[in-house]
């Protein structure tokens, strides 16, 4: 490399990290929410939702969980089409709870089909309806090895499409 092509070849970088970062700083300055679903027991559209079952263990001791798929839960704010596939596997779904805790979404995990997971948004537990210290929603992911995105006290869910 002569000393004349080095500082042009430095400048060539230097603008293509430039426009990356500039890239992704808009990204996260401004994610736009496409959907939105309140929960509330009141809704008819997630009472209507078919259930599932899902077992996973909690602080040490097992339980089986019921309620909606969370995929069917986001597609009440998204046209989600399943199987997930194309464009939809850029969709996330954030989950957050009353006290302010979020865990985020792709959608391509959230669909069983995709893959081969449960995850669910209980609001009932070995038969029973959720504590109130974790309900009335939780989201259960079947599988995790540990329970940071088991979201308890769920009150919303958004939906952002790219």
């Amino acid at each position: 490399m002569t000393k004349a092509s080095f500082p042009a070849s430095v400048l060539a970088v230097a603008l293509a990290l430039t426009a990356c970062v500039s890239i992704n700083a808009s990204v996260i300055e401004r994610p736009a929410v496409d959907g939105v679903v309140l929960l509330n027991e009141a809704n008819p559209a997630l009472a209507a939702l078919p259930r599932i079952e899902a077992t996973a263990t909690v602080h040490g001791q097992t339980h089986v969980f019921n309620g909606p798929a969370l995929i069917d839960v986001a597609a009440l704010a998204a046209n989600i089409q399943q199987p997930v596939r194309g464009s939809d596997l850029g969709i996330v779904v954030v989950v957050i709870a009353r006290d302010g805790y979020v865990a985020a979404f792709g959608v391509g995990e959230l669909d069983a089909a995709t893959s081969g997971r449960t995850i669910l948004l209980a609001d009932q537990v070995d038969g029973r309806p959720l504590p109130d210290s974790d309900g009335p929603w939780r989201v259960v992911v079947a599988g995790d090895t540990r329970g940071a995105r088991m979201v308890r006290m769920v009150e919303r869910i958004e939906v952002i499409q790219p």
